[in-house]
């Protein structure tokens, strides 16, 4: 199972990496692609969903991998695969060379969290 560091409001830590020079894709990094889901996409692997994440200003104080997740912005690729041309889909990130903030609508958002689990340290 993939654990995500998450904040409070279940959103996903990343920071945007501004370069990804001597860095493994999938390994040190996680590809993504800022996109703008609707509400009942949010946090699912539909055709349009995507990861509602919360965006670090800086790593200072924060481990890689272990309290955020370091993510790169691409152009384009294949959303939701995890080959050497895929992304993941991400709400709410931006940053990456001139990308745009996207922002979901999350005032009606729910969750099921009766089968949820949440490692706490």
């Amino acid at each position: 199972m993939i654990r995500f560091p998450m904040n409070t409001a279940l959103r996903v830590k990343v920071f945007v990496l501004s370069s990804i020079a001597g860095l493994r894709k999938w390994v040190d990094y996680i590809p993504v692609l800022p996109t703008t889901p609707a509400t009942k996409d949010l946090n699912t692997t539909n055709d349009g969903g995507a990861l509602d994440c919360f965006q670090l200003s800086s790593e200072s104080g924060s481990v890689r991998g272990r309290d955020h997740i370091p993510v790169y912005i691409v152009g384009s690729g294949k959303r939701w695969s995890f080959d050497d041309s895929g992304y993941i889909p991400v709400a709410n990130v931006s940053g990456g060379g001139g990308s745009t903030l996207h922002t979901v609508d999350t005032t009606s958002f729910t969750a099921d969290l009766s089968t949820y689990t949440a490692d706490v340290t």
